[in-house]
Formats: C-alpha cells, structure tokens, sequence
C-alpha cells in the first residue's frame, strides 16, 4: 500500500527563522570583533558571497537584488545606531570586544538594553525581509537563499579565530 503523498513544507516555522536572525546578529558580531574589520566590511563581503552563490531566475533576479540591498542597507543602519548610542554613553570596543569589567553598573544595564534593541530592530527587518521575498522568489528559490545564508554564516564561524 502506498503512503499518502505529503507537500514538503519550503517555509521555515518562525521560531526556527527567528533562531537563525539571532544566530545572524551573533555571527557579525563574532566576526567583527574576530577579524578587527567593521560590520561595513562583513555586509560588503555577505553581499558579494549571495551574488556569487546564489542563482536566480532573470524575473527573480531584479526584484530581489533591489530588495536585497535594501535589507542590507537598513542592517547596516541598525548596526551603526546601536554602535552610536553605546559610544554617546561611553562604552567603547577595544580590539573589536566590550570590557563589561570596565564599565559602570548604569553603563552595563544601558549595554544589554541597546543589545536588545538592536536584537528586535534586526527581527522586525527579517520579519519584513522574509515577506517581501517570499513574494518574489519560488519556493525553491526562496530555499536556495536560506541555504547560501546558512553557508555564509558557516563560513564566517569557521574564519572566526578560536
């Protein structure tokens, strides 16, 4: 007798698409502090890494890439706000890390606030993200993209000096 057929589901439950933005945000983290380069640089190297890797249909193509983009201007974006509001408090990176031994106790609270905010900013723009390109690509396109993400961030984990 034979197994009903069962529509593989493409589209990831949003507690695993949330544990892979937070997962991203770690991972520029880590690899900015690791590597002493910017979160500039990282974004410019993602960028790069999704245009060699990443292989769309031309009707797919012009729309993502503008959305793209986007995306990664606004991440950008995020990341500068967070990185201004913790210098305008004084807490600045040395070598790419906080000394949370140095700081003071309003400072240490102000820093995992920021850290939070940066956190749901970055989840409410994957939120968005997520629903302007599972709009554009096919599903198969769309689970290409999750996969040359995960490899990137693989990829940026292993470079990561232990």
């Amino acid at each position: 007798m034979m197994k009903p057929f069962k529509p593989m589901n493409v589209f990831l439950p949003i507690k695993k698409l949330t544990a892979i933005m937070v997962l991203c945000l770690f991972l520029v983290e880590v690899c900015a502090q690791a590597t002493g380069n910017s979160k500039d640089g990282l974004i410019k190297r993602k960028k790069e890494y999704f245009k060699q890797h990443l292989a769309l249909a031309a009707e797919e193509a012009t729309l993502f890439w503008t959305v793209f983009d986007h995306y990664l201007e606004q991440e950008q974006s995020i990341h500068q706000i967070c990185t201004k509001n913790l210098e305008s408090q004084g807490i600045l990176r040395v070598n790419g890390k906080i000394d949370e031994r140095s700081l003071s106790d309003k400072q240490i609270v102000f820093f995992y606030d920021n850290k939070l905010s940066q956190k749901e900013k970055m989840l409410t723009l994957d939120k968005e993200f997520h629903q302007k390109i599972k709009n554009i690509l096919s599903a198969q396109s769309l689970v290409n993209y999750y996969n040359v993400e995960k490899a990137f961030k693989n990829l940026v984990i292993k470079k990561a000096p232990k």
